[in-house]
């Protein structure tokens, strides 16, 4: 096993960004248990361009569907999120999945302040709204609730979601 590890750690270094290379670190921590050097591991597989996004939703919501697991490995899972989000600013799920993820850590304030600033983003979406909204009702602060109800009508004023808020 020392070895094994030794010559992957090896082959790693001299070239950090190669695919094979990292997942077969990957694997090596994974059947051995070792989920602090795994999710270091996993981190730089989600950041590799040369895997397809679509994998890496797949693995996010296999950890994130599994209540004991995403308990135990917190952190790492906070990562991988973080991960996407700064290599896929575009994909705005993302966003979500991670207030989400400060919201089941207990973390709601941190959620909701993580979140808002994202509402005056070029790329906002009716969707976006929607959580925003969800979250202020969550959080029971009615004044942000009818404030972010009014600006998502006036940006998105055909959203029928928005208006079942309205009313």
């Amino acid at each position: 096993d020392s070895l094994a590890l030794a010559s992957y750690e090896s082959a790693y270094r001299l070239d950090t960004t190669r695919a094979e290379t990292i997942v077969e670190l990957l694997d090596f921590h994974i059947k051995r248990g070792n989920n602090h050097e795994r999710f270091k591991y996993e981190s730089k597989v989600f950041a590799l361009s040369d895997i397809e996004l679509d994998v890496k939703r797949e693995r996010l919501d296999s950890f994130m569907s599994d209540a004991d697991f995403y308990r135990l490995n917190y952190f790492g899972i906070g990562l991988l999120i973080q991960t996407l989000i700064e290599h896929y600013p575009a994909e705005r799920e993302f966003l979500v999945m991670y207030a989400d993820h400060l919201y089941y850590g207990g973390m709601t304030d941190e959620a909701v302040a993580y979140f808002r600033p994202h509402l005056m983003d070029e790329d906002v979406t009716a969707s976006d709204y929607c959580y925003a909204i969800a979250m202020d009702a969550q959080v029971e602060n009615y004044e942000l609730l009818e404030q972010d109800i009014k600006r998502g009508l006036e940006l998105f004023s055909d959203n029928r979601l928005l208006w079942e808020f309205y009313f």
